[in-house]
């Protein structure tokens, strides 16, 4: 069990971490903090037995694991702002002061606002926002689809009511052509209009219910169709992909992290990610992930953070580095929160 005298050096420890992505040595700990230099290495030796930091090979000091960020995460109670911190900090009361002006433009839609102030996080976090796409309202517009002849391929296109257009090219031959045609136009008054929430359902329906003589068919057309919301279920939108890259610009120390971020954009989707790191917290509607499979972001963290817009929720993924400053994060997303509970 740690103690409070343990968490004073631990946390300590991890807020100098953050600040400078360097080991940290004992002698910086002695200037903040009131112990006899005998009992400070004690509690640095005991916290190492214990898995909340370890020494680097490279140098004398000691950085936080794995374990030290969960119970560094699991001790934050943002339940209120200080003040103290927003007038003593330029860079924080800038941020909270745009995000003021942004709420007070009665023009904007609310959803625009929330949008909006989130991109401001960037310029202070330096970090990437995903949104989880809002398909629950969705339905199939219309199912369209040509032949390509000289490559024996079918072009079927996907509209969607919210203005989504996908496309998948289905290959055939000779024998199946006819019986494809027919499947589509069959398959094209199915599916028109269906929400997008309940087509996968309905289509394992549809499939056990067909005619024989084009089961082969309709089973090519539900593979189509599967993959096709999977494809639009996995892109979540990114926010601030230009503030972003525009923040690293002046930070070459950076520059390795931006790389593996717009790495990941290209190679893998928000579940993906998920499903390859430990969630480590969960609560007030914020979950925090870590431990990635990927060696690339053993250095990153992932939060979700769910906000509250006209009775519906929505949902945010926000990476960034391990040794993020979470406490001015979580400050800014507890104020958007505050000011979205107040429209």
């Amino acid at each position: 069990m740690i103690t409070k005298r343990q968490k004073k050096v631990l946390f300590a420890l991890i807020e100098e971490f953050n600040k400078t992505s360097k080991p940290v040595s004992s002698n910086f700990l002695a200037s903040k903090i009131e112990l006899s230099p005998s009992m400070l290495r004690y509690e640095l030796r005991t916290l190492e037995e214990m898995e909340y930091i370890k020494k680097n090979n490279y140098s004398s000091g000691r950085s936080p694991t794995n374990k030290a960020y969960v119970l560094f995460i699991n001790n934050f109670e943002v339940d209120q702002i200080n003040i103290k911190d927003i007038e003593t900090d330029e860079k924080l009361a800038k941020v909270f002061s745009q995000i003021e002006a942004l709420f007070q433009m009665r023009e904007k839609r609310i959803d625009d606002v929330l949008s909006e102030s989130l991109n401001l996080v960037t310029s202070i976090t330096k970090t990437i926002i995903w949104k989880e796409p809002q398909y629950n309202n969705v339905t199939v517009q219309d199912l369209s689809f040509y032949i390509i002849e000289d490559k024996e391929e079918i072009n079927v296109i996907f509209i969607f009511s919210n203005g989504e257009i996908r496309n998948q090219i289905l290959p055939f031959n000779a024998d199946l052509k006819e019986d494809l045609l027919k499947s589509l136009s069959l398959y094209r008054k199915k599916i028109k209009g269906e929400s997008i929430a309940e087509l996968e359902t309905k289509l394992t329906a549809i499939t056990n219910n067909i005619d024989e003589t084009f089961k082969v068919a309709e089973n090519l057309l539900f593979s189509l169709t599967k993959n096709i919301l999977t494809n639009i279920a996995t892109k979540p939108k990114v926010e601030n992909l230009n503030s972003l890259v525009n923040s690293f610009v002046d930070s070459s120390e950076n520059t390795f992290m931006l790389q593996n971020l717009i790495h990941l954009l290209q190679t893998k989707s928000i579940w993906e990610i998920i499903d390859e790191s430990k969630q480590i917290n969960s609560k007030n509607h914020l979950s925090f992930f870590l431990e990635f499979k990927d060696e690339k972001f053993v250095d990153n963290s992932l939060i979700k953070k769910e906000f509250n817009v006209n009775g519906k929720s929505n949902t945010f993924f926000i990476l960034g580095a391990k040794n993020q400053n979470y406490k001015v994060l979580l400050k800014i997303l507890y104020f958007i929160e505050k000011k979205l509970s107040e429209t």
